[in-house]
């Protein structure tokens, strides 16, 4: 596996490609139980900026941390991009795009950010 991001961007249009498997896997519970917040109080919920994540994507992410922290150094260096190139092949599928025109960011704000702090300012 190539750690070079545009080969295994390349590599996605293969038909012969094969994803990387996912280290660890669970099944996600009734939709009705996904959340941890308490919906019997909440009328209203946000978009997520403030909490309110699936239980899924929350175990989830727990699940990629404790991976992570197994051996940093290794998946970060050799393991991250694969995973991160699969998103986007998967994201790309979606939306019926061109995976090498997504960029997989922290939120919203970080490419406007990035743009502003970006400028020079006299």
């Amino acid at each position: 596996m190539s750690a070079n991001v545009g080969q295994l961007i390349a590599a996605t249009k293969n038909p012969m490609y094969v994803p990387p498997r996912l280290p660890f896997y669970s099944v996600p519970q009734e939709a009705k139980d996904d959340f941890s917040l308490d919906l019997n109080s909440f009328t209203f919920i946000n978009h997520g900026a403030f909490g309110g994540a699936l239980r899924c994507s929350d175990h989830r992410a727990q699940s990629w941390r404790i991976h992570a922290e197994k051996q940093p150094l290794r998946f970060f260096d050799r393991l991250l991009f694969p995973h991160l190139v699969e998103a986007s092949n998967r994201l790309g599928k979606f939306l019926n795009a061109d995976i090498s025109n997504l960029a997989i960011i922290q939120n919203g704000k970080c490419p406007r950010s990035s743009q502003q702090y970006s400028l020079r300012y006299f």
